[in-house]
C-alpha cells in the first residue's frame, strides 16, 4: 500500500511506532533512484516541512510504501506549527535544527559532517 507518492501535496509528518516502510525517490535531472527503509522509531514526511518551508503546501520528495503491517502516528503540519509556536524560542530553534540535521543526514549523507552528532 502506498502512503503517498513523490510529487503529492504534503500535509503531515509522521512517526513509525512499529513496522517497516520503503521510501524511494527519483533524483531530479537523473534516472537515479534512491531507496531507503523507514522503520520503528523513524520519522517520515518532515522533508517538505523543513526544506520547502511550507505548512501543508510543499510537495512530497519521495514515495512511501508500506512493506509490512505498521502502526503510524501522524500530525498535520499546521498542528505541528502551532506546537512550535508554543515552545520557548530557544527550544523551537533547537528542534528546527534537529529536523534539518535529520533530513540532511538521511538524504545527503555526504553533508552529515556539517551537523554535530547531537543534531543528526
Amino acid at each position: 500500500q502506498t502512503l503517498y507518492s513523490q510529487g503529492d501535496l504534503s500535509s503531515f509528518l509522521g512517526f513509525v511506532q512499529s513496522g517497516v516502510l520503503m521510501a524511494s525517490a527519483v533524483l531530479p535531472d537523473s534516472a537515479q533512484v534512491l531507496e531507503w527503509t523507514v522503520a520503528e522509531g523513524d520519522t517520515f514526511g518532515e522533508y517538505a516541512l523543513v526544506i520547502d518551508g511550507q505548512v501543508g503546501d510543499g510537495k512530497r520528495e519521495a514515495t512511501l510504501t508500506v512493506t509490512e503491517n505498521c502502526v503510524l502516528q501522524t500530525i498535520p503540519y499546521n498542528k505541528f506549527a502551532i506546537f512550535l509556536e508554543g515552545l520557548p524560542p530557544a527550544r523551537a530553534t533547537k528542534l528546527r535544527e534537529q529536523m534539518v540535521g535529520l533530513v540532511t543526514g538521511r538524504l545527503y549523507p555526504e553533508f552529515s559532517r556539517i551537523f554535530p552528532p547531537e543534531i543528526q
